[in-house]
């Protein structure tokens, strides 16, 4: 809530969780849930039905994009603006707190004809190479394991085992 500000009231946020609302980019951006929302690429994702199953309210355009098994080819992949270097599954959790943090995996990706929006974005925490960035991803999930409320303000530095 603190994130979001005036954009969004307590009282909307649970009412759009109760009707399991989905939001587009720019809603989340005029609701104050994410900073920017970047130009659009070409991805490719794998949902199933059984995973749609699981919510009662799925987008009828989501379902019908997911419709077509086809997929990009390979030659539209070898196009994409992104790529993966490298992926470390981990499979871990770590106890901190209340925090149950389960870390999934890292990976180490590329991305190539950034846009000025983008260049923009990362200069806020680094410097930037116009041609192309390389950034780590890491998939976590966390789970408040006490009554209490906790603020998570996610992961913003991480430090290695040689203080890198």
């Amino acid at each position: 809530m603190e994130k979001a500000g005036d954009k969004l009231s307590e009282e909307k946020l649970k009412e759009m969780l109760d009707a399991e609302t989905w939001l587009s980019a720019d809603e989340t951006l005029q609701y104050g849930l994410c900073n920017v929302v970047l130009d659009a690429n070409d991805m490719a994702a794998s949902i199933s039905d059984e995973l749609f199953a699981k919510y009662k309210n799925v987008p009828e355009a989501l379902v019908k994009e997911t419709e077509d098994p086809t997929g990009p080819s390979k030659e539209e992949m070898e196009q994409r603006d992104v790529e993966l270097v490298k992926i470390k599954n981990i499979n871990e959790v770590i106890k901190q707190g209340p925090l149950k943090i389960e870390l999934i995996n890292a990976k180490i990706l590329k991305r190539t004809n950034l846009s000025q929006e983008f260049i923009n974005f990362i200069r806020q925490f680094s410097q930037v190479n116009e041609k192309e960035v390389s950034y780590l991803q890491l998939r976590y999930n966390v789970e408040n394991t006490s009554d209490e409320d906790v603020a998570w303000m996610d992961l913003m530095d991480i430090v290695t085992d040689e203080q890198e």
